[in-house]
């Protein structure tokens, strides 16, 4: 059965680095990366789960996905719906790293009613911690000046404020619908060293690939309790020695 990984935290805090490393230490298996953003790009690995339906509605949308991005805003909902769909249905054994997502409180919604989603998912939340703005505008500031310049990361820091405020407004309290579902979620601080922070998620993504090829999945609110967001003692552990 599929594993879900899902990856949250504010922008710049290196979640998407993290994915990247995980799927090189997973490279002798198959590993798939899903996010919205990958989906409006119309990449492949996601676009051959889609139904033809789903492709047309897809490209429909692209448009108002594009004004959004623009905007620092959430791509429309009906992208997220569907993109949960296209990844409930891929083949066993494969590993899905979730980039980004779920993305708000509806968004949350929309995952936790897949129960295949819902009972194969953990959550690495990444955080800053003097949790506050600051640090992620910093870092996304620094990663568009390496890339095109301070001219155009000057210009885009009223987006990167924008992402920001929606990752606060609507992201964090779709955690907090995780987490009252019983999903797992450990936090991780996202200062410290790329390759501690690493060794973290391996830890946890070893672990739940273990759980679900074994048929242990955690409870969800049908009447079960969950860790209700609390992190791994083991994880705290490790976390604790940097």
């Amino acid at each position: 059965m599929a594993a879900y990984f899902a990856f949250i935290g504010p922008p710049g805090s290196g979640k998407t680095t993290q994915i990247r490393a995980l799927r090189a230490a997973f490279s002798h298996s198959h590993f798939m990366i899903a996010s919205v953003p990958r989906l409006v790009r119309q990449e492949t690995e996601l676009m051959n789960l889609l139904l033809p339906d789903e492709r047309d509605e897809l490209r429909s949308s692209l448009d108002a996905a594009h004004v959004a991005r623009d905007r620092g805003e959430l791509a429309p909902i009906s992208l997220d719906r569907m993109l949960f769909r296209a990844i409930s249905r891929v083949a066993t054994d494969v590993f899905v790293a979730l980039d980004g997502c779920p993305r708000g409180l509806r968004q949350a919604g929309l995952f936790l009613n897949i129960d295949a989603l819902a009972r194969r998912t953990v959550v690495a939340k990444f955080y800053f911690p003097d949790d506050t703005p600051s640090a992620s505008l910093q870092r996304q500031f620094e990663r568009e000046r390496r890339k095109r310049g301070r001219a155009t990361a000057q210009a885009r820091l009223p987006i990167f404020q924008r992402k920001v405020e929606v990752y606060t407004q609507d992201t964090l309290p779709g955690v907090d619908r995780l987490a009252c579902a019983g999903i797992p979620i450990t936090r991780v601080d996202a200062t410290w060293p790329p390759a501690a922070i690493h060794q973290i998620i391996l830890d946890i993504a070893v672990a739940h690939r273990r759980k679900v090829s074994q048929s242990e999945f955690h409870p969800t609110t049908n009447g079960s309790t969950g860790s209700g967001g609390k992190s791994n003692p083991r994880i705290a552990r490790i976390a604790r020695k940097h």
